[in-house]
């Protein structure tokens, strides 16, 4: 939601589109700059820590903007940066949620469950833009901020209730993280 309400709150502001524009690219350009070493991070160390702290940032980051909308218009920098921060964040928990599929449905039902995930986040990106957008329109940008940052907190909740493992179950936290990051941009070339 936020990769909507942010922009939206820019124009709302009275900023250009250029200016929306940049925000929407500034929660993007983290897949760009850390993509790969989020793939690491997932792999070499405990996925449930990643998906919880980086889920905390987000909600933090969502409440930001909302709570200095209190005192007056964020100003474009602190908008850029809660964009970067749900961005970075983001990364990171997607990169451990693909790694702990595996540890939660096992490696015999891995590519059914890959597929599962991928279908319900190809869907939510093209429903929740809508979704965001009817949100929006009805409590305004900052406060589908603090729904975002509500959800958040409530993955949080999730993720710390699950007690299975979501670890790998091969040890690769001794092999260079340099390696490991080769291995992924070959995957994602061959894809």
């Amino acid at each position: 939601m936020s990769m909507i309400a942010l922009p939206w709150l820019v124009l709302d502001g009275g900023g250009s589109s250029t200016q929306a524009g940049f925000v929407f690219a500034f929660s993007m350009l983290p897949y760009v700059l850390f993509g790969l070493l989020a793939g690491v991070v997932g792999d070499r160390y405990p996925r449930r820590t990643i998906m919880w702290i980086t889920h905390t940032l987000q909600v933090f980051a969502a409440l930001l903007v909302p709570i200095w909308a209190l005192t007056g218009h964020p100003p474009l920098l602190i908008i850029l940066f809660a964009a970067f921060v749900i961005g970075t964040a983001r990364v990171f928990v997607d990169a451990a949620v693909f790694g702990a599929i595996a540890a939660i449905i096992g490696r015999e039902h891995f590519s059914q469950g890959q597929a599962t995930l991928s279908a319900a986040w190809a869907i939510g990106y093209l429903a929740g833009p809508a979704l965001g957008g009817v949100l929006i329109s009805l409590i305004g940008a900052a406060f589908a901020l603090v729904v975002e940052a509500i959800m958040f907190a409530v993955a949080v909740t999730m993720i710390l209730s699950i007690k299975r493992s979501l670890d790998a179950d091969d040890h690769r936290g001794h092999e260079p993280a340099w390696a490991m990051m080769k291995e992924g941009l070959a995957v994602i070339i061959q894809s």
